[in-house]
């Protein structure tokens, strides 16, 4: 596989991550707020510092959560509601090139921060995904009126 196509499935992992974290409530312009969420990553606030995708990094090896602030920034978010829909619509900065990134189910139980109860057991999962596709719906059309008017 050529160098370039690893670094580009790398940066779509890295977005993946992002979307994965919780970024509502937060300006997404303020690069420490963004940071922070990225070190957090799939965890709730108030819940133990144990998700499986968060930003990690040292100053020697490099801090995935400065990487992906200088290189991305995020134009719009839907967080997760009620229905366990979550996407975010982020941008590499100096260019026209947009990736929308959905979340998935965070699989822990509700006390552990997740919401594998409310959406992951079979007779939930077929019921919220026809909410999740109308919401998904309204934020992409959203999501586009905001590209178009940024490129």
């Amino acid at each position: 596989m050529p160098q370039s196509e690893i670094s580009t499935w790398l940066q779509f992992a890295l977005q993946q991550m992002a979307a994965e974290s919780y970024l509502d409530g937060i300006d997404w312009n303020n690069a420490e707020q963004v940071k922070i969420q990225l070190r957090l990553g799939n965890n709730r606030s108030g819940f133990p510092e144990s998700g499986e995708t968060r930003f990690t990094g040292t100053q020697t090896q490099g801090l995935q959560d400065q990487a992906f602030v200088d290189r991305y920034r995020i134009v719009d978010h839907h967080a997760n509601d009620a229905t366990g829909f979550s996407a975010t619509l982020m941008q590499e900065r100096g260019t026209n090139n947009f990736t929308l990134s959905f979340r998935g189910t965070e699989y822990p139980n509700q006390s552990q921060g997740g919401d594998w109860e409310r959406d992951g057991l079979p007779e939930p999962m077929a019921r919220f995904f026809l909410r999740q596709k109308g919401v998904g719906s309204l934020f992409i059309s959203r999501s586009c009126r905001v590209q178009s008017a940024i490129a």
